[in-house]
């Protein structure tokens, strides 16, 4: 894998900027960041994806001691209060997956790969 370029996209259910939850999407991005580096890639940046807990399908929500959704969401926070993100509906990251695969594309022309 030497020399070649490669990105990451991360699917991350702990909503963007809540100080109070530790930062999973950066911490996904600099773990797959650093590797590539170990392996002598070139990280070419990362695209997020709002995501789930498994609870928004589960359907224990108000039995479950263990849901994710209060911690991420505050105590009242039920699957339907919550919904569910979908890719499809987050025209943000869709131009950032899209701009990430025109970035590595480019970085292997570059390379004449």
């Amino acid at each position: 894998m030497m020399g070649k370029p490669g990105g990451a996209i991360i699917t991350c259910a702990v909503p963007e900027g809540n100080e109070l939850l530790p930062p999973a999407f950066d911490m996904g991005q600099k773990a797959i960041m650093f590797y590539m580096m170990e392996e002598g890639m070139e990280f070419a940046g990362a695209a997020r994806v709002d995501g789930n807990v498994p609870c928004i399908k589960c359907g224990q929500d108000t039995e479950c001691k263990i849901s994710g959704l209060p911690m991420l969401y505050g105590k009242d926070a039920t699957p339907e209060s919550v919904g569910v993100n979908i890719f499809e509906e987050q025209p943000q990251s869709i131009e950032d997956v899209k701009s990430l695969g025109r970035k590595i594309g480019q970085m292997l022309r570059d390379k004449n790969v």
